[in-house]
């Protein structure tokens, strides 16, 4: 006779151990940081183990730019090495890259693929930017999934599809599904929705070494638009989390292939 509650169990076990070496081992995403409400209405800032501070950016100083409280911060962060052929456009405005460079094909429209992926060179192809960081978010599996269910009880701004998306090039006003660019640096990209969360991207480098990039992506939640006070979405955050963590695994991978098609095209030009 089957002993459920101990096959329970071990499949718990066994999630919680295939999610920590897929995280920590494989895609090397580190959270770096988690930020709540209190009852009270305090919040608290935990930082996970290692990183004793934030990476500045867009998403950190929202609140005293817009004067708009946040709460349920998250921040994840992860590395990629750059090959010979490729530079990253981190915070410098001499490096232009075109978003709409990197072409997304998908014949049938119903799936999304990290296959799908294809680059066409125009000529200077070999720097990657946030540009490209935001597209292999919004054109990971997930998200896909993410926009067809928030098609359902939320109005669209539109660039849902592949063909519209490629076409995005991530500037103040420019949209993808509910989220709007509302800020934009060299090296970050902030979006709001009608809902009232933010989503927020950022290239850097880690340490100035030139080999590598460090990609950052982190959300927040308006404290007083009626989401952040639904009970709900506050008991699934966990779930909320989690989703978070596999979005970047999956714009993680999309970003690499980006990074690899840009050296193989630059070596066929040599």
């Amino acid at each position: 006779m089957v002993n459920w509650k101990t096959l329970g169990g071990s499949v718990v076990v066994l999630s919680v151990a295939a999610d920590y070496i897929l995280t920590k081992h494989i895609y090397k995403i580190d959270k770096l940081y988690e930020e709540y409400e209190h009852r009270d209405g305090d919040s608290k800032t935990i930082f996970m183990k290692g990183n004793n501070e934030r990476i500045h950016g867009l998403l950190q100083s929202f609140e005293s730019k817009f004067g708009e409280k946040l709460v349920f911060q998250d921040h994840y962060s992860t590395i990629i090495e750059l090959p010979p052929k490729v530079k990253a456009n981190t915070d410098s405005p001499k490096l232009t890259a075109q978003p709409n460079e990197i072409l997304l094909t998908d014949s049938n429209h119903s799936e999304m693929s990290s296959s799908s992926l294809q680059i066409k060179n125009y000529g200077n192809n070999n720097i990657v930017d946030v540009s490209h960081l935001a597209l292999s978010f919004f054109t990971s599996y997930l998200f896909y999934l993410e926009s067809r269910m928030l098609k359902i009880g939320e109005p669209s701004y539109g660039n849902t599809e592949p063909d519209e998306i490629n076409k995005v090039k991530f500037q103040v006003g420019d949209h993808v599904s509910i989220f709007k660019v509302i800020e934009r640096t060299d090296s970050e990209i902030l979006m709001r929705t009608p809902l009232g969360t933010l989503e927020w991207f950022k290239i850097s480098k880690p340490q100035q070494d030139d080999n590598k990039i460090q990609i950052n992506f982190g959300s927040g939640v308006l404290k007083n638009e009626r989401l952040a006070k639904n009970p709900l979405f506050r008991v699934s955050m966990p779930l909320h989390n989690l989703f978070s963590k596999y979005l970047v695994m999956q714009t993680k991978t999309n970003l690499e292939r980006i990074i690899k098609q840009m050296n193989h095209n630059n070596i066929g030009d040599d």
